[in-house]
């Protein structure tokens, strides 16, 4: 019989700590996206990388004001449901602000998700880091001297 798993009672809010947006008298949470969400936008953006590429935005240009704005457009025109996944807010609502407010939301939600990654990135650099100091003092079996 498989053993009970521990079931958490997640405080999402304090996993994954986000910043708010106010658009026009709203207040939005604006939170990291989740692994879920990350699988889901992964596969709606088939042929983003390239859109952009041909619109001469790349990860060194995209947050200057002109490039957030072609972006905010290519979201909207060509990958809706990315945006709405990464603000939470629904298309419809998405589709009828001004473009300024798009590209602010935009800005809000790659701000968010870059926190979140380099507080990753930290973490998988101290778990290599570890594991690295394990490794080092196991040897490998080739290494292992045997006792005849």
């Amino acid at each position: 019989m498989a053993k009970e798993r521990t079931r958490l009672n997640l405080d999402l809010e304090a996993l994954f700590p986000g910043d708010t947006l106010t658009i026009g008298k709203q207040t939005v949470d604006i939170n990291p996206l989740g692994i879920r969400q990350l699988a889901i936008i992964a596969r709606k953006l088939k042929g983003f990388g390239k859109v952009l590429a041909d619109e001469g935005v790349d990860w060194e240009n995209y947050n200057t004001p002109e490039n957030l704005i072609k972006l905010a457009v290519i979201l909207l025109d060509d990958f809706p449901e990315v945006l709405e996944e990464g603000s939470n807010i629904a298309l419809e609502d998405l589709q009828e602000l001004p473009i300024d407010v798009v590209v602010e939301i935009l800005d809000k939600v790659i701000e968010v998700n870059m926190k979140s990654k380099e507080k990753l990135e930290g973490n998988f650099k101290s778990l290599a880091q570890k594991f690295n100091l394990t490794t080092k003092a196991v040897k490998p079996k080739s290494q292992r001297r045997s006792k005849n």
